[in-house]
């Protein structure tokens, strides 16, 4: 049985392909079938480099991609651009006309080599922890658990996008107390562009930023293994996280 989200209808209203449709490349869109067809190849490739090339991810890659099944995993750029589609339509839905914040907040850090040690769903129910201990576990919220990689640290920094409903930015900045890291471990946005923020809640990209305000660069093949055998391990919705809200089918609901 295919999973909910890559046979769920979208309604045009709420499809982000159609709200940001590609117009030339220079121009903000959410990704073409052309753009993911390209980051896959260029994700094989990597995966193939010596020594301890991915044969098996790599062959599900170009499996996929050549359109002999949908392979479902997590660090396929195709079934990615899928599964964002859906939940950028069923988010849009939700909160496109809501007053509301986008939050980025900062869950692990954990050494290069350590990835695997790391459980999506456990930093879920330790997101779940901090927002109750804050009072805003009762706003409907969706969003999702990254994995970025920091070249100048050599580690990966397990993080956290969602949106949330309401006016909670003070309860939000609560989520700072405590906090035992130097860096900054929270960004408040107010959601005032929902078809630019929204689709964006939940990436699985192999690419990183040595800076904010740089161009994002592919992994090198050691960090780009890594982590495709720790999205690999995991289904996509082990990635996302929904609070007040729950799955019904393919739509979202509050509860």
């Amino acid at each position: 049985m295919k999973p909910f989200w890559l046979t769920a209808p979208i309604s045009p209203q709420y499809d982000v392909v159609v709200l940001r449709p590609f117009a030339d490349a220079k121009r903000s869109h959410f990704e073409t079938v052309n753009d993911v067809s390209r980051y896959s190849k260029d994700l094989e490739s990597r995966l193939l480099r010596k020594p301890k090339p991915c044969r098996t991810e790599s062959e599900i890659l170009s499996d996929c991609r050549h359109g002999y099944y949908d392979c479902e995993k997590p660090f396929c750029p195709k079934c990615a651009r899928v599964f964002r589609r859906w939940l950028a339509s069923r988010t849009l839905r939700l909160f496109g006309k809501r007053r509301a914040h986008v939050v980025t907040i900062f869950l692990q850090e954990v050494a290069v080599g350590a990835l695997h040690s790391t459980d999506p769903i456990k930093l879920r129910n330790r997101l779940r922890i901090k927002l109750m201990r804050a009072g805003v576990e009762h706003s409907a919220m969706v969003g999702g658990i990254e994995a970025g990689f920091k070249a100048d640290r050599a580690s990966w920094l397990l993080h956290s996008h969602f949106v949330v409903e309401g006016d909670m930015e003070s309860e939000l900045r609560r989520l700072e107390v405590g906090s035992s890291t130097s860096r900054v471990p929270l960004m408040i946005q107010a959601l005032n562009e929902p078809t630019a923020q929204l689709p964006y809640m939940l990436k699985f990209h192999s690419y990183h930023r040595p800076t904010p305000s740089q161009r994002a660069y592919p992994l090198k093949p050691t960090q780009t293994k890594e982590l495709v055998r720790w999205q690999g391990q995991y289904a996509f919705q082990d990635f996302l996280f929904l609070r007040g809200l729950r799955r019904r089918g393919p739509d979202l609901e509050r509860l």
